[in-house]
C-alpha cells in the first residue's frame, strides 16, 4: 500500500476510534502474509516506512515470534503502520504516552480513517501513480 503526504496529513488530524497504551503488535512471523510494525515518514510529497519489526528466524518455535524495537523514542504526532496479514493494516498516532487508532484498512486500495462525526473518511489509495490530463 503505497501513502502520498495527503494522506499521512489526514492520519495525523483524525480523531481516531480509540485509545490504547499497549499496540495490539502480531505476535508471529508468517511468510505469506509478512506481518509488521513500521513507522512513517513523510517526505518531498512521499510517504517512506521504518520497518521497526523483523521477525527472529533463530526462533525453533512453532511460528516464529516477531522482535519489535521499542517505541518510547518514537515522538509525538508519529504514524505508525501495523500489518496483520496481506490484507489487514491499521494505522496508529502516539499522543504522548497512548497510541490512538487512527485508521485501518481491509484492502490494499481503500483506507478508513477515523474522522469527527459519525461516519468515517474513505481514502483511496493506488499501487500506480496516477496520470493527470491538464487540456
Amino acid at each position: 500500500m503505497k501513502l502520498d503526504e495527503g494522506t499521512y496529513v489526514i492520519l495525523q488530524s483524525a480523531q481516531g476510534a480509540y485509545a490504547c497504551r499497549t499496540l495490539p503488535i502480531p505476535k508471529h512471523w508468517n511468510p505469506i502474509s509478512r506481518p509488521h510494525v513500521a513507522l512513517l515518514i513523510p517526505d518531498n510529497g512521499k510517504v517512506f516506512k521504518l520497518y521497526l519489526s523483523e521477525p527472529n528466524l533463530e526462533c525453533t518455535l512453532e511460528g516464529n515470534p516477531i522482535l519489535v524495537s521499542d517505541f518510547d523514542t518514537i515522538p509525538d504526532r508519529a504514524i505508525i503502520e501495523i500489518r496483520y496479514t496481506c490484507l489487514n493494516y491499521c494505522f496508529y498516532r502516539r499522543d504522548r504516552d497512548i497510541w490512538i487508532k487512527v485508521a485501518e484498512a481491509d484492502s490494499p486500495f481503500i483506507i478508513e480513517v477515523f474522522s469527527y462525526g459519525y461516519d468515517s473518511i474513505i481514502v483511496e489509495t493506488s499501487p500506480f501513480p496516477q496520470v493527470f490530463d491538464f487540456c
